[in-house]
């Protein structure tokens, strides 16, 4: 086996997979393409919600090597249509959970995600899982209190002779009746532990694919501004009560910033000098939203200072390579 199917992260490797993510065709996998022809094994025919036609789904298309390694990354149609079904058929927060899991586990296999892809994938994303996060009205506590006074206060002038008689078997039911009327309640704070865990999955689910993300540096005008765009997706996620927690919000924006810094890093010799200098200008003059959330601690390095630096850093070599001091 070759040297250069091992190194899978090197500047070689990145630059061949970025290039394969150009925006104006990211959704076609070359490997897949020669049997387009048959149906049975084409991952761009709908999928068919039926019992047999997930299966078939499972069997035929997920289940091949180059699915999570060459697809996938390139397009999140399949799991946009599962999504789909679950809002259609009104199922649950645990059936998206389940979804999430079964293509992250597929992309684990991924050594690059299309970042263009996963912008656009965004925002029918959050179209699509806002459902399961719109907070129904709560009873109040005062409500509450009225229904247990109620339930309390009936049982108790209907049945005052089976208390004095049997005072044990009479708060056992009268617990059950009380429970009973609660049962709304009760369902919603399980609920609400099922949304929690869907939550947790799909912030993971983010995590693993902003720390894949790959551009490409033929086409460097559409870097930063994807960068900018997703940053700006995922804060809609809070709005929509997706990501709840503004901590994990500034974790992906970290995944973000070092995942760009490190692609910058590997090509900076392939990209043009005013990649450098536009983004250095709107780094001091415009705080991007990527920037905008507070650090952690005041002591550590900020996103802002880690973006200048690497810019600082890519134009060097940049120059280094357009004045002929270093060569590929």
């Amino acid at each position: 086996m070759k040297l250069m199917q091992h190194i899978i992260i090197s500047f070689a490797f990145l630059t061949i997979l970025s290039c394969s993510a150009k925006k104006q065709d990211y959704q076609y996998s070359s490997n897949f393409r020669h049997e387009i022809g048959k149906k049975a094994i084409d991952p761009f025919f709908p999928i068919s919600f039926s019992q047999e036609g997930i299966n078939h789904f499972l069997q035929n298309i997920y289940n091949r090597s180059d699915y999570g390694t060459e697809f996938l990354p390139n397009n999140f149609t399949h799991m946009l249509q599962f999504l789909q079904h679950g809002i259609t058929t009104q199922q649950g927060a645990s059936y998206a959970q389940s979804v999430f899991k079964l293509f992250s586990n597929k992309l684990k296999s991924a050594a690059y995600v299309n970042a263009y892809v996963f912008a656009d994938a965004l925002t029918p994303l959050a179209k699509l899982l806002k459902h399961y996060f719109s907070t129904p009205p709560q009873r109040s506590v005062k409500k509450i209190k009225t229904a247990v006074n109620d339930v309390l206060y009936s049982t108790f002038l209907s049945q005052f002779d089976f208390f004095k008689k049997d005072p044990k078997k009479f708060f056992s039911s009268l617990s059950s009746e009380i429970l009973t009327s609660l049962n709304h309640e009760l369902a919603g704070s399980r609920k609400e532990i099922v949304k929690e865990q869907l939550r947790q999955t799909i912030v993971r689910f983010f995590e693993l694919c902003v720390s894949k993300l790959v551009w490409c540096p033929d086409e460097s005008e559409n870097i930063w501004p994807s960068v900018k765009i997703t940053s700006e997706k995922l804060a809609h996620m809070v709005k929509e009560k997706i990501i709840a927690d503004i901590d994990h919000l500034d974790d992906l924006f970290w995944s973000i910033t070092h995942r760009f810094c490190f692609f910058v890093d590997l090509t900076s010799s392939d990209l043009p000098l005013p990649f450098f200098q536009n983004i250095k200008q709107e780094l001091v003059n415009k705080k991007p939203l990527l920037c905008k959330l507070e650090e952690q601690e005041k002591m550590v390095t900020s996103k802002a200072d880690c973006l200048m630096q690497a810019m600082l850093s890519g134009e060097a070599k940049a120059r280094a390579q357009e004045y002929g001091i270093v060569t590929n």
